[in-house]
């Protein structure tokens, strides 16, 4: 059993709770039996589990003996220094981080565009919605937090490991919106249709803005259309991830025009 806290693989997978060690192994942290039984269930490679004693059991057992990835068995304390949940439960992965590149027109459905989201845990909500109302992914655009950061693999609640992601920028969307068709669909606080029967025909890419400062005047100015949820009370607005489930079981349900 591993139990210095200097150890190679401890600080490795330690790293991995940062952006720059994200980067420098291309691999990403999963934490929980839960979600990573369901990492090793996925496409994704699993490069390397370190679990306390008595950790692996049943299941989670099983595919890791199937799995072919490194295990390594680590202190308590060892745990405590890798993981980034204040209550570790035992067992982390690490996970090569799969491609996120590719041109949102690709898509022939409607997607999500997440803008200047710096709440990890909204991101991985977004991506759990994506998955659960059956859209085509989720775009991510500069200035939101990292997909791959542990709070949003946990938010994610396994989407992680399925949802199509693409990380773009407003240049690319504006560029494929006249090449491929594809429909901006802006939202806001205060203006545009009410979301409620709006016209969501693909393909199209629905854009929500970090709360507090939404999307920029040039992308309402350049979106084919804008909407609203229209809210009781005083509220001013929803928490963005909220607001994306309504709009992304909406477009679902309904995506073209009402006759």
């Amino acid at each position: 059993m591993i139990a210095s806290l200097q150890n190679a693989a401890v600080k490795r997978l330690a790293s991995l709770k940062a952006p720059k060690g994200r980067r420098e192994h291309g691999a990403f942290l999963v934490e929980g039996p839960k979600l990573v039984l369901e990492a090793l269930r996925s496409d994704l490679e699993v490069r390397t589990i370190a679990a306390e004693p008595g950790a692996l059991g049943g299941a989670l057992a099983r595919a890791v003996a199937a799995s072919g990835a490194r295990v390594v068995e680590v202190s308590p304390r060892c745990m405590e220094k890798i993981a980034e949940a204040r209550q570790p439960q035992g067992i982390v992965a690490e996970v090569a981080a799969p491609a996120v590149a590719g041109r949102v027109g690709e898509a022939a459905g409607v997607l999500l565009g997440a803008v200047g989201i710096r709440d990890p845990g909204n991101v991985g909500s977004l991506l759990r919605i994506v998955e659960g109302a059956g859209l085509d992914g989720l775009a991510i655009l500069a200035g939101c937090a990292d997909p791959f950061s542990p709070k949003a693999v946990r938010a994610s609640a396994g989407s992680i490991f399925r949802a199509r992601l693409i990380r773009t920028g407003w240049d690319e969307i504006l560029r494929e919106a006249g090449l491929s068709g594809l429909r901006i669909i802006g939202t806001s606080a205060r203006d545009g249709e009410d979301y409620r029967g709006f016209d969501y025909s693909p393909p199209a890419a629905i854009l929500l803005g970090g709360e507090g400062e939404g999307l920029s005047g040039e992308m309402l100015r350049e979106a084919d259309g804008v909407i609203r949820i229209p809210l009781a009370g005083n509220l001013e607005s929803l928490n963005v991830a909220a607001a994306g489930a309504l709009i992304a079981f909406e477009a679902k349900r309904a995506p073209r025009p009402r006759p």
